[in-house]
């Protein structure tokens, strides 16, 4: 609110960010690539999850969890299985569709 200009250290000790770093386009980028591995709809939910309860009583950001698990957990199931496989040895890998046909969690 004062308008004063402070670096990324003042900014760590005011408990503004939780980290600073020498490269930060390049962790930025290796965080968004890892991001990209994951599922698109977890990756959704969270997003919808962090947008939606922000100011509102923990009681419902409780239950809009919730809706949002059990959206990723009934089937189809595709990105969650291929997810939750990922890296292992198996014989048949699945990799991740677009987003599932049908998940309501986030809207377009």
């Amino acid at each position: 609110m004062t308008a004063r200009v402070f670096d990324g250290n003042a900014a760590l000790k005011y408990g503004l960010v939780c980290r600073v770093t020498e490269t930060p386009v390049e962790e930025a980028l290796a965080l968004a690539r890892e991001i990209a591995e994951r599922s698109p709809d977890c990756v959704a939910a969270a997003k919808q999850l962090f947008q939606t309860t922000w100011s509102v009583p923990d009681k419902n950001a409780l239950e809009e969890e919730t809706r949002l698990q059990r959206e990723l957990l009934v089937p189809p199931l595709r990105n969650t299985v291929a997810s939750t496989t990922k890296g292992m040895n198996l014989p048949i890998q699945m990799g991740f569709v677009e987003r599932q046909p049908g998940w309501k969690g986030c809207p377009e």
